[in-house]
């Protein structure tokens, strides 16, 4: 099946065009899940223990139509029994998506795995290492590839359960205000203990960092649609009055033939001093604060279909500049939380830090940044749209215009490009 899998994807990218049209047709089509959650007591026993007996479950709208193309995720209440007891668990339930065009473009015989790896076994080895606050995930409950173990691969049944953290008062922020300081100085730090445990277990526990290996391939990108949607957001800057004297300067940072700024290209071998698991799609909306009487007192992210090795800032520049709020003047002093966060982590371990003083880390910026622009404007469109359709009409839309001019600006004043 993966075989088989792969070969269509390569069909796809070989065919960007017309496939291109296809999913823009596609998302004008209301959003119709046909995935439904199958035998959740299954994959809750992996979890939870082979006493446990699901006495009813239910599943209800999560997301809003259009908000989620990769995967099917539903709201599951389950009433499960051990002994004499009975509980009821909140969960989420995230499937497949319904059609077969959305689970190749998405990769979904590989994500699905690489998912389930990092809540099951990822993020606990992570724990056991620091042995310090680091809660970032929500709760998992388990994961199932296929119902029938002797399926190779995965089928309608796959499912990832997790916690229903909203329950528990956990709310994602209006993508469109974005992120204050007081959102930021929660979540910075915990993006860096992400980082800077991933920095160590490398040192730390060689075996297990081995089994990461496996996980944290980056996935396959079709070079033409990346190379379509930069070409794109260059032809706006050059043609936008706001924007268009920063052109030459940001077409600098994707010449043709220089890969070494693609953010396709922006993954490093797992070896290198400066890679850890990263992230590859954090911002806004895959992230939810816990407030509690008015006050933001936790973090949780989520969605890390994507993850792999690469230098941990480019999650730092695509979060910021994707996510905090569009003037972006708390910039500087996120920068500096996080370099601060995530030495003191590795400090803590006793890992080398130097990746993180002062001069080294504005160094490594400046690399991260070259990627990062581009792969920063082109979820900035999505974060500013107001319908999917936007992102394939003309940009008229004065929100994601001032985003990029501040971006550009910014890039400008540290002579990033």
């Amino acid at each position: 099946m993966k075989g088989q899998e792969n070969s269509r994807f390569g069909s796809f990218c070989r065919n960007f065009s017309f496939y291109f049209k296809v999913f823009k047709s596609f998302l004008t089509i209301p959003f119709q899940p046909k995935v439904q959650l199958r035998d959740p007591q299954q994959v809750l026993r992996s979890t939870l223990g082979d006493d446990l007996e699901v006495v009813s479950f239910s599943t209800d709208t999560l997301v809003k139509s259009g908000d989620n193309y990769g995967s099917s995720i539903v709201k599951a209440t389950v009433d499960i029994k051990r002994g004499d007891d009975i509980e009821k668990l909140n969960l989420v339930a995230k499937m497949l998506p319904p059609s077969e065009f959305q689970r190749i473009v998405y990769q979904c015989n590989v994500t699905v795995a690489k998912e389930i790896f990092l809540y099951e076994e990822l993020i606990p080895a992570y724990q056991k290492l620091y042995r310090g606050e680091f809660d970032i995930v929500p709760k998992f409950y388990g994961g199932r590839l296929a119902i029938n173990a002797d399926v190779n691969g995965i089928d309608d049944s796959a499912v990832i359960l997790l916690e229903n953290i909203k329950e528990v008062g956990y709310v994602m922020v209006d993508r469109h205000e974005g992120l204050d300081m007081n959102h930021m100085k929660i979540a910075i730090p915990a993006i860096a203990k992400f980082h800077a445990i991933g920095l160590a277990i490398k040192y730390k526990n060689p075996e297990f960092f081995a089994k990461i290996k496996d996980y944290a391939k980056p996935l396959d990108m079709s070079e033409e649609m990346v190379g379509s949607l930069v070409s794109s957001m260059l032809k706006m800057i050059k043609n936008h009055s706001q924007l268009s004297e920063y052109y030459e300067r940001a077409r600098s940072l994707n010449e043709p033939g220089d890969n070494k700024n693609c953010f396709l290209q922006m993954t490093y071998e797992p070896d290198d001093p400066r890679a850890c698991v990263v992230h590859r799609d954090l911002w806004n909306n895959n992230v939810m604060f816990h407030i509690d009487n008015g006050k933001i007192d936790a973090f949780k992210f989520f969605d890390f279909q994507n993850y792999c090795f690469s230098s941990p800032m480019t999650d730092l520049f695509y979060f910021l500049l994707t996510s905090l709020q569009r003037d972006l003047k708390d910039l500087d002093e996120a920068f500096e939380l996080y370099r601060i966060c995530a030495r003191d982590v590795l400090n803590e371990l006793q890992c080398d830090a130097s990746l993180f003083e002062k001069t080294n880390f504005d160094k490594q910026m400046k690399e991260d940044a070259a990627s990062e622009l581009f792969h920063s404007i082109i979820m900035a469109k999505t974060s500013e749209m107001r319908s999917m359709w936007d992102f394939f009409r003309p940009t008229n839309n004065p929100n994601f215009i001032n985003r990029v001019r501040r971006i550009l600006e910014i890039y400008d004043a540290k002579q990033w490009f």
